[in-house]
Formats: C-alpha cells, sequence, structure tokens
C-alpha cells in the first residue's frame, strides 16, 4: 500500500521561487562572463575621451582619448564615423619653423601591445558639424573602423574647451580642408575653426 502525501501549496510556491531564482542567477553570470569575455576580445581598448566644445557657432571640434592595443598583432585604425557628427577624420597637427600645420592621416597604425595617446598638438580626432547641440558632460560614441573589417566603439564626453592665442607665420594663406593630403598653415581665422586644440586635454 502506497502513502501519497499532499504538498501545501505554500510550500511549493516557495520551492518555485527558489528555482526560479537561481535561474536568475545563473542567467546573469553568464551574460556578466559573456561580456567580459566579449571586451576582453576587443582589438583596442579606450579610456573615456574628451570632445572639447568649439565657441558658438562654429562646427568643428577635436577628441583627444588613449587606445592600447590588446592584440598581439598591429592593429590598424583606417577610418571613423559618429552618428553625432557628419564627418570623423583622424588628423595630426605639426610645428615646422614656428607655423602649425595639420593634416589628415589616411590610417592609424597601432603596434601590438601598444598604447596611442590622441592629444593636443600632436594627432587627434577631427570632428565636423554635430547633429545635434552638444553640452558639456554628454557623451557620445565614435566608431573606429578597422582594416580587418572590425569596427570598435569608443566613448567620449563632451567637455568645455578654452580658447588659446596662437602666434603663426607670416602667411595669411587660409586653411583649406579640401585636400588634407598635404600640410596646411593655420591662421587666425582658421584656429577659430580648431577649438579643439586648447590646453584642456
Amino acid at each position: 500500500m502506497k502513502t501519497s502525501f499532499a504538498i501545501p501549496d505554500a510550500l511549493a510556491g516557495t520551492r518555485r521561487s527558489r528555482s526560479y531564482s537561481v535561474l536568475t542567477l545563473l542567467a546573469a553570470m553568464l551574460l556578466l562572463a559573456f561580456l567580459s569575455s566579449a571586451r576582453a576580445a576587443e582589438p583596442l581598448q579606450s579610456t573615456l575621451g574628451k570632445i572639447l566644445l568649439p565657441p558658438p557657432g562654429v562646427p568643428v571640434m577635436a577628441g583627444f582619448g588613449s587606445f592600447t592595443n590588446k592584440t598581439d598583432e598591429d592593429v590598424v585604425v583606417v577610418s571613423a564615423n559618429s552618428e553625432s557628427f557628419e564627418l570623423v577624420e583622424i588628423h595630426i597637427t605639426t610645428v615646422e619653423n614656428d607655423v602649425s600645420r595639420m593634416r589628415k592621416l589616411k590610417e592609424l597604425a597601432i603596434p601590438a601591445g601598444a598604447t596611442v595617446e590622441l592629444e593636443h598638438g600632436g594627432m587627434h580626432l577631427m570632428l565636423t558639424d554635430p547633429a545635434t547641440e552638444l553640452l558639456p558632460g554628454e557623451h557620445v560614441i565614435i566608431n573606429l573602423n578597422l582594416a580587418t573589417g572590425e569596427s570598435v566603439m569608443a566613448h567620449f564626453e563632451i567637455v568645455k574647451g578654452l580658447h588659446m592665442q596662437h602666434k603663426h607665420g607670416t602667411d595669411k594663406k587660409k586653411m583649406s580642408h579640401g585636400n588634407m593630403s598635404k600640410p596646411t598653415k593655420h591662421d587666425d581665422k582658421a584656429m577659430k575653426k580648431h577649438e579643439g586644440h586648447s590646453a584642456n586635454n
């Protein structure tokens, strides 16, 4: 003769609740492990970068940040884009004979295990025509497109920029962005369009 026992509804509910809690915990752990693995697998890792606000009415900004190649092979950035800007380019600024020159880079190679700094007075992101008005404290995403076809998202914070007065040579030719493959000279008007070249990095 078999004896059966009825499990009170309250006890059964408690067991089901514990089962759901365990399943939820396992799911959360799996998701965390997946996200950690995905981030570790990214070829480039970056710190939170900065985008400097220009004076009112100026549609050009500059972005700075730090990028580390976590792989054992060189990583080459061939372009960049963002939903927040019409155009994103990688530029480099050099000073020759007391004249500031800037040109567009066709690509940015980051050696295996190395870190590259985008900073004032050197390489930086040139960001043109923001899609909306950007305010200090807001964050935007810049996509770095690699030669392998991969894309890495880099996060940037909008910060206030300090306008600086620069001394230049006597050459008053306006800086042109039409052909950035060749170095171009800055003048005072051009520098107003490149407020990103400030001391606040």
